[in-house]
C-alpha cells in the first residue's frame, strides 16, 4: 500500500510559474510515486480542475486536492489592510489548518509545509506528530546600502524596515520556535537560512526554491546581441545597475556595429518611471525594448532570441536565473546567496564592492562575452549542463523525495535505563529483554554504573550503545539521608535537562525502565512525551513508604507495567489499587543451561547461587543445618556461591563465624559469584533457595530446573509460581 503525504501549498497553479508553479510541479513530482493530498486555496481550484480534465494523466490519479479558506470576513479585511492583511491572512491559513484537517479526517503517513517561501511565518502541521518537512523557505538579505541609496530615503527604511519585521516575527514568536524544533527537515533555498534561523547542519537541507521544464531551444533568426533581463521593476532586482552597465557597454560597441545590439527588458512595477529616466539620461533608448510582463508561452520566443542574461539583483532566490540557463544563456550576476549561488560555475559572477566598480564591472564582463565567441559557447554549454543536473523539476522532485524515503524509513530509538552492572537476576533479565528488541532498533542503555554487565551487552545485543550516567537518578537504602535526598533531587532535575538533550537527539519512540531503582526516571520522561515501560522485579513491603512512593510513580507515569509475577503485581495492589489495570505479569525467561552429567562423587552437594545478605537466607539455611545431626551430614556439602554488596564486608566475616560457631565448617562452603553458573550449576544434586525475602520472580528456580536439578524454596514471592510441589520440587512455609 502506498504511503500517503499531505502537502499544504498556499498556492498551487499549474498554470504560472514562481511559487504557484512550485506548489503544482512539487506535489506532481511527488506524486510520482506517493499517494498525496494537497491543500489549497479555493481560488485555485478552477484552474487545477481545468489543467487535470485536459491533461489526462495517470499520475493525478495520486493527487487528492483539498480546498481550505479563510471566512469571507477574513477575506474582506486581507484587501482592506494591504500587504500587511496578505501576511495575517497567510498566518491564519496555517494557525488553522490542523482543525481542517481533522474536520476532514484525513489520514497521512509524512506532511510537507510546500510554500509560501516565508522564513518569518510558522506552520502548524507539527501538531500531528508525525515526520514533517518545512519549505523550500527562505527570504531576501538587506540590500546592500551603497547600492539602493539612489532610490532614496523611503526604499532604504522600507526595506530595513522589511528586514526588522521579519527578525521580529521569528523572534518573538513562540510557535516560529517550535515550527523549527518539531520539523523533522528543513529546505532552504539557499545557504544563508542556516545562520539567519540558527538551525543546525543535521536539519536543512539547501535546495533551490526553482526549476524549470526543459525548453525547446530554437536557432536564432537573427545576428542582432540581445542581452536580456526579466522581472519585476523594484530596487531589489538592480535593473538600474543593468541599464548603467549596457550603456557604458554600448558606447564601448564600434558606432558600425550598434544597430545589432539592443538590451530587452521584460517586466513592470514600481521603478518603472525611474528606469525610463535613466535610458532617456544616458540617450540610449533606440537601444532598449521594454516588454510589460507576458504570459509564460511568450517567454520561450524571447529567450531564444537572447544572448546573454544580465541580472544585477540582490535577492535571496532569483526564480529567472534557472530559466535563463535552460535556454543557454551567459549569466552574469552578483555573487550573492540568490542568483550566485544558484548559477554555480556556469556563468560569470560579480563581487560586491561599491556601486560605480560593479556597474563597471558588469559592463566589462558584458563587454568581454560579446566580443569573446568562444567564451561565450563554453558558458552557453556549462549553462544548460548545469541547469539539468540541477533545475529541472524531475531533478529538484527526486531530492525532495529522498528526504521523504529518509524520513518514513522507521529509525526507532529506544531508552534503556538500569541500575546495576553485575550478573545477578535482573542485569540478566535486561540482556534477554534487549536482545527481544528488533535488530533495527537503535538501543540507547544507560547504566547507573560500569560491571561485567556491559560486555555482556555488548557481547550479545546489536545496535547497541551503552551510556554510563553515574549522576542518574536511582533510589537506593542510603540515599535516605538529609544529605543524600539533597543530592537525589539535584540530579533528577540534572538528569532532566541530560534527558531532553538525548532525546532530541535520538528521538525516542518509548523507554524501557527496568527496576523500580530507575522509577524517578519515569516523571522525566513523561515530560518529554516517551512512551514508558517500567518492568518491575520487586516486592517492597518495607519500608512502605517507598514502596508506596514507587508504586504511585509507576501508575501515574508509565504506560504499561510489566511485572515478572503475579506476587510482584499483588504486591503493587497494596499501595494502589487499581494499578493492574496497567499492570501485566510476564515471568522472566532464561537462556537454558544445559545439563552435564555430574562426575561421580561420593558427595551430595547443595548449592545456594545468591548475592550474601540475609534476607537470601543464608544465615536461615545455617540455623537449619545446626539442628541436624553431624553424622547425617556426612558426605553432604552446601555451597552458598554469590558476592557481597560494595561496603558490606563484614556481612561476610559474620557469615563465616557464623558457620564457625556451630561446627559447620567441614559441610558449608563460601564461593565467591561467578558471571556463568553452568560448570557450578552441573555439579549440584540440589538448588537451594531458602529466602526470608519475597523474593519476586528468583531465575535461579528456572536456571535449576533448566539444568534438570529439583529445587528447595520457600513458598512466596514468585518462586511458588514456577515450582510445582513434591512435582519438580519442594516448597517450604516461610518462618
Amino acid at each position: 500500500m502506498k504511503q500517503t503525504i499531505l502537502i499544504t501549498a498556499y498556492a498551487v497553479n499549474p498554470y504560472k510559474g514562481s511559487e504557484d508553479g512550485t506548489g503544482w510541479n512539487i506535489s506532481r513530482e511527488i506524486a510520482k510515486t506517493y499517494k498525496t493530498i494537497i491543500i489549497t486555496r479555493k481560488n485555485n481550484r478552477p484552474e487545477i480542475e481545468r489543467y487535470m480534465e485536459k491533461h489526462q494523466n495517470l499520475i493525478h490519479q495520486n493527487m487528492e486536492f483539498k480546498y481550505h479558506d479563510l471566512p469571507s470576513w477574513a477575506m474582506f479585511w486581507k484587501k482592506k489592510i494591504g500587504p500587511r492583511g496578505y501576511v495575517l491572512y497567510f498566518y491564519l491559513w496555517q494557525l488553522l489548518m490542523p482543525l481542517f484537517i481533522l474536520r476532514n479526517k484525513l489520514e497521512f503517513d509524512l506532511c510537507h509545509n510546500l510554500n509560501f517561501h516565508s522564513d518569518s511565518t510558522p506552520h502548524f502541521l507539527w501538531v500531528f506528530g508525525k515526520p514533517t518537512i518545512w519549505g523550500p523557505i527562505g527570504h531576501h538579505p538587506k540590500m546592500p546600502f551603497d547600492y539602493i541609496k539612489h532610490y532614496g530615503n523611503k526604499i532604504v527604511i522600507i526595506d530595513r524596515k522589511y528586514a526588522l519585521v521579519k527578525w521580529i516575527m521569528r523572534s518573538l514568536d513562540p510557535f516560529f520556535y517550535l515550527s523549527k524544533w518539531k520539523t523533522d527537515r528543513i529546505i532552504a533555498i539557499n545557504s544563508s537560512i542556516k545562520s539567519t534561523l540558527r538551525l543546525k547542519d543535521s536539519k536543512v537541507e539547501v535546495i533551490a526554491a526553482v526549476a524549470a521544464e526543459i525548453p525547446n531551444l530554437k536557432l536564432k533568426q537573427n545576428n542582432v546581441f540581445n542581452v536580456l533581463s526579466v522581472g519585476r521593476f523594484t530596487p531589489m532586482k538592480g535593473f538600474d545597475i543593468t541599464i548603467l552597465a549596457f550603456s557604458k557597454f554600448i558606447k564601448a560597441v564600434p558606432e558600425n556595429k550598434r544597430e545589432n545590439v539592443k538590451l530587452t527588458l521584460v517586466g513592470s512595477g514600481e521603478c518603472t518611471s525611474y528606469l525610463n529616466g535613466l535610458i532617456e539620461k544616458h540617450q540610449i533608448g533606440g537601444y532598449v525594448n521594454i516588454i510589460s510582463w507576458v504570459d509564460k508561452k511568450e517567454m520561450d520566443a524571447i529567450y531564444n532570441d537572447a544572448d546573454v542574461f544580465l541580472f544585477p539583483s540582490h535577492e535571496g532566490a532569483g526564480m529567472v536565473v534557472p530559466e535563463a540557463m535552460s535556454y543557454g544563456l551567459p549569466v552574469i550576476c552578483f555573487d550573492n546567496v540568490g542568483p550566485g549561488e544558484l548559477l554555480k560555475d556556469a556563468g560569470v559572477k560579480i563581487p560586491y564592492t561599491n556601486y560605480n566598480k560593479s556597474i563597471n564591472q558588469f559592463y566589462l564582463e558584458l563587454f568581454d562575452i560579446y566580443t569573446n565567441t568562444a567564451k561565450r559557447v563554453e558558458l552557453s554549454k556549462k549553462a544548460i549542463e548545469t541547469f539539468k543536473s540541477n533545475y529541472t523539476w524531475t531533478t529538484k522532485g527526486h531530492k525532495v523525495k529522498a528526504i521523504i524515503a529518509d524520513l518514513l524509513i522507521e529509525k526507532t530509538s529506544i531508552a534503556v535505563f538500569h541500575p546495576s552492572a553485575e550478573l545477578y537476576g535482573a542485569d540478566r533479565v535486561l540482556v534477554n529483554a534487549l536482545k527481544a528488541i528488533p535488530k533495527n532498533i537503535n538501543k540507547k542503555v544507560y547504566l547507573f554504573r560500569g560491571g561485567p554487565l556491559t560486555s555482556l551487552i555488548k557481547s550479545e545485543v546489536e545496535n547497541v550503545e551503552i551510556i554510563i550516567k553515574t549522576d542518574m537518578p536511582v533510589i537506593y537504602r542510603k540515599i535516605f539521608t538529609p544529605f543524600g535526598i539533597i543530592k537525589l533531587v539535584s540530579q533528577w532535575i540534572q538528569f532532566l535537562f541530560f534527558l531532553r538533550k538525548e532525546n532530541k537527539k535520538h528521538h525516542f519512540k518509548s523507554a524501557y525502565v527496568n527496576t523500580f531503582s530507575c522509577a524517578l526516571v519515569l516523571p522525566l520522561l513523561a515530560v518529554l512525551r516517551i512512551k514508558r515501560f517500567v518492568h518491575v522485579h520487586e516486592i517492597i513491603d518495607n519500608p512502605k513508604l517507598i514502596g508506596a512512593l514507587t508504586a504511585w510513580i509507576a501508575q501515574l507515569f508509565s504506560n504499561k507495567i510489566v511485572c515478572v509475577s503475579n506476587a510482584v503485581l499483588l504486591g503493587l495492589k497494596k499501595y494502589v489499587k487499581h494499578i493492574d489495570i496497567k499492570g501485566v505479569v510476564i515471568h522472566n525467561g532464561i537462556s537454558p543451561i544445559e545439563g552435564i552429567q555430574k562426575k561421580k562423587s561420593e558427595t551430595f552437594n547443595f548449592y545456594l547461587f545468591g548475592r550474601i545478605k540475609p534476607e537470601k537466607g543464608q544465615w536461615f539455611l545455617i540455623e537449619a543445618l545446626s539442628t541436624i545431626a553431624k553424622e547425617k551430614l556426612k558426605n553432604t556439602k552446601f555451597i552458598l556461591m554469590g558476592g557481597i554488596v560494595d561496603g558490606q564486608e563484614n556481612v561476610l566475616a559474620e557469615l563465616e563465624g557464623k558457620i564457625r560457631t556451630y561446627g559447620l565448617e567441614n559441610n558449608v562452603e563460601i564461593r565467591d559469584f561467578v558471571p556463568n553458573i553452568a560448570e557450578a550449576m552441573s555439579d549440584a544434586d540440589v538448588c537451594l533457595i531458602p529466602s526470608l525475602m519475597k523474593d519476586p520472580f528468583p531465575t535461579t528456580v528456572l536456571e535449576a530446573m533448566s539444568a534438570a536439578k529439583p529445587v528447595i524454596t520457600t513458598n512466596h514471592g514468585g518462586a511458588k509460581e514456577a515450582v510445582l510441589d513434591q512435582e519438580t520440587g519442594f516448597l517450604i512455609n516461610p518462618n
